[in-house]
This record gives structure tokens, C-alpha cells and sequence, in this order.
């Protein structure tokens, strides 16, 4: 009988890095999405109204979801392993986990903003671009609240804009190893629950802007909670994860199959009144989606299908993170 996921965990040596392979392929999925959501963009009519184009940029259009992933993935395993590493070892080490988060994050961080900030100012100055003026506030992104700040003042500069996400991870790496530290293991589901039900009030409240629910804090908050609690039913009970595991290879493949029919379905609008954006609830549905692929493709089985890699793919994936932000540099220098 093989050793359960938590079994594994918790008899790891501390040394050793704890590590998920069988992720790495939906990493760059959902990578590779945003890369192509923001990649088909033209300033020339005629590019845009031929066939191809239409097709192109239509079919990428729910790219946007693999942001909706990394933080469904994040607030997975962020939850789950700092639930392992409570019953480890007692407690959970808060400074240690923000110097990992820190030295994995800000390095590229604050260059992306010396260049947004600094260099390409000094480019545009250069090139005679004298009366561009950014609208975004410096103060922002220091502080890692540029979705604040796209939100209230907006941003002129790609590389500036994309910054938003990684300030929402930076916001919920900072409070949530506090709060899972903070409230017992049981009643964490108490927790994630009321941080769901605040989350669809919220997006009840301001359905109707489009803005605030695609870059508040409080509107994507839900794609954490929701994979934070499938996170704490798997770490209580590994039944839920071995009963998904064993799901026969048709209905592994059918699942993956429904879901890139929803994904079709959503660039092409149909059913109008499923996607329409006035539906506060429509982020809940993805995000319900990750929750149950995430923990499932812990198996090998499922991996195999769909959530494994190799070479590239594998080293794509587990530096999604801090590739995906370098697109629009690229994109500026070759327009």
C-alpha cells in the first residue's frame, strides 16, 4: 500500500524541498495562456479585421483564466503545505516563509520597475516621446498595491501593468500564513468559508464594475479561499484526494475535455447569459474547477494525463512565476 501525499510530507527531512512535479505542466498551461491572451495585439486595422487574426485573438481570450489558476494554485499549496509544516513541527515559521516568498519574488520584481519606472521614461525621451505621461503612482508598487492602483489611476506602461497579480500574491503571502497560524486547524474551514461568502458579497455589491472585480483584492480573494479549502479537506482526510485519484483514464480525459469546452466556450460567448460579466459568480466557477484539478493531479495517474512534463515544459513551468511579467519588455522593444 502506497504512503499517502500528507504521509510524505510530514516525513520529509526539513532540508529537502518539498516539490510537486506532477504541477509543472499545468504551470505552463496556464503560463503559456496569459502569454498568448496578451500576445495578439495590433495597431494595424487591416491585421485586425482579416480572418485569421479574428480567430487568433478570439481563441486566446480566456487566457485571462490562467491567472485565475496561479492564484487557485497558490492558495493550494500555500494552505496545504503550511498545514504540513504545523503538524510537523508545531508551529508554522513566519519569517522563514516571507524571506523564501521574498528572495523567490522581489529580485525580478524591482527590476520590472526600475525599467517601467526609470529606463523606458528615459527611452521615450529619447525617441522624442516627450508628452507621454504615466498615470501610474510609484507609491503603489512599492508597497505591492498595483492593483490599486490600476484600479484607481490605471497604467500606460505594459510592464508596469501586468505587476498587478504578483501584488496580490505578495498581499495574500503576507496574511495568510498569519491567519492559518492564528485559528485552529479545525475551524479553518469556518475561516475559508466566511472569506468566501465576505468574497461573493463583495462581488454582489460591485457586479456591476467590471474593473473592481478582475483587480480588487477583495474580488480575487475567493480563488484563494476556495483552493484553501480544498487544501485543509485534503489535509484532513486523504480519502478525498485517493477517491479522485482513482478515477478511471475516459473520465480524467472527459473532465479535461468539458473544461476546454467551457474555455471555447467562453471566447465565443455562448450561452451569453452564462459569461456575461454582470454574473458576480462567474470567477467562483473556474476557480471551483482549479480547486478539484489541483489536488487530483497529485496523482500520478492524473499527471500523466495532463499535468506532467518534460524538459522544456518542465522547466517552463517551474519558473512561471518569473517569466510570465518578462513578456511585455520584449513586446515594447519589438513593436
Amino acid at each position: 500500500m502506497q504512503p499517502s501525499i500528507l504521509q510524505v510530507l510530514l516525513t520529509t527531512p526539513a532540508t529537502r524541498r518539498i516539490y510537486f512535479p506532477n504541477l509543472d505542466g499545468l504551470r505552463f498551461l496556464a503560463f503559456f495562456s496569459v502569454f498568448l491572451f496578451h500576445s495578439f495585439y495590433t495597431p494595424d486595422a487591416a491585421i485586425r479585421t482579416s480572418t485569421a487574426y479574428r480567430w487568433a485573438h478570439g481563441l486566446t481570450r480566456s487566457g485571462d483564466l490562467g491567472v485565475n489558476f496561479f492564484f487557485v494554485l497558490s492558495g493550494f499549496l500555500i494552505t496545504y503545505l503550511l498545514l504540513c509544516e504545523q503538524q510537523a513541527t508545531g508551529r508554522i515559521a513566519i519569517g522563514p516563509f516571507y524571506v523564501r516568498r521574498i528572495l523567490r519574488i522581489w529580485p525580478l520584481y524591482f527590476i520590472l520597475l526600475l525599467l517601467g519606472f526609470v529606463v523606458l521614461p528615459i527611452v521615450r525621451a529619447h525617441f522624442g516621446e516627450y508628452e507621454f505621461h504615466e498615470t501610474a503612482h510609484p507609491a503603489y508598487f512599492w508597497l505591492f498595491l498595483a492593483n490599486f492602483n490600476n484600479l484607481y489611476y490605471g497604467c500606460k506602461t505594459p510592464t508596469l501593468t501586468v505587476l498587478w497579480s504578483v501584488c496580490v500574491e505578495e498581499q495574500f503571502y503576507l496574511v495568510w500564513p498569519l491567519l492559518v497560524a492564528a485559528v485552529p486547524t479545525r475551524r479553518l474551514g469556518w475561516l475559508f468559508g466566511g472569506i468566501l461568502v465576505a468574497n461573493l458579497l463583495f462581488r454582489a455589491w460591485h457586479q456591476d464594475n467590471i474593473t473592481m472585480l478582475n483587480l480588487h483584492t477583495f474580488s480575487v480573494i475567493g480563488d484563494m479561499a476556495l483552493s484553501g479549502t480544498a487544501a485543509w479537506l485534503c489535509f484532513r482526510d486523504d480519502r478525498l484526494t485517493n477517491a479522485v485519484a482513482a478515477w478511471p483514464r475516459w473520465g480524467i480525459r472527459l473532465g479535461y475535455a468539458l473544461g476546454l469546452a467551457l474555455l471555447v466556450a467562453r471566447c465565443c460567448n455562448c450561452p451569453a447569459i452564462l459569461f456575461s460579466t454582470g454574473w458576480y459568480w462567474l470567477r467562483s466557477l473556474p476557480s471551483f474547477c482549479w480547486s478539484r484539478i489541483t489536488p487530483a493531479t497529485f496523482s500520478s495517474r492524473w499527471g500523466s494525463c495532463a499535468g506532467s512534463a518534460t524538459g522544456a515544459i518542465i522547466l517552463t513551468g517551474c519558473t512561471a512565476c518569473t517569466l510570465w511579467p518578462c513578456w511585455p519588455p520584449i513586446n515594447c522593444y519589438t513593436a
